[in-house]
């Protein structure tokens, strides 16, 4: 198994764009290999500030609050709420990066990628 096969994107995959899509939600840091310990095992689910800001901008929306997910020890709750309000909106969610090449020493949450670094070309067709 090569470095790539274990940084390949945890969320890409079952996450499709559908072509009735009628907004996306794209990021563009590629999450760190520590997803276990996001707040919420989803896209933008480390701290969570993504979610939090939606539920306070669109509390109609089914979002988890930033209590319902943190209970002070970081506990990590399930992203179905999320994913069924994104679903029965029509909201696509991805990410520009498959599989990132980092140049050692360089913290996860920077946009600083190296040759061999696998893009998500799909989202340009």
């Amino acid at each position: 198994m090569n470095n790539h096969e274990n940084n390949v994107h945890k969320y890409i995959k079952d996450n499709p764009i559908h072509k009735d899509s009628r907004a996306l939600i794209l990021g563009t840091i590629y999450p760190g290999k520590n997803t276990e310990e996001f707040m919420c095992d989803y896209f933008y689910g480390n701290n969570y500030t993504i979610w939090s800001i939606l539920k306070k901008a669109f509390p109609n929306l089914d979002i988890y609050s930033y209590d319902d997910v943190s209970d002070g020890s970081k506990k990590i709750k399930s992203a179905g709420k999320i994913e069924s309000m994104l679903s029965k909106n029509n909201i696509a969610i991805s990410d520009l990066v498959k599989v990132p090449k980092r140049k050692y020493g360089v913290k996860c949450h920077t946009d600083s990628f190296e040759e061999g670094t696998e893009y998500n070309i799909e989202l340009i067709e």
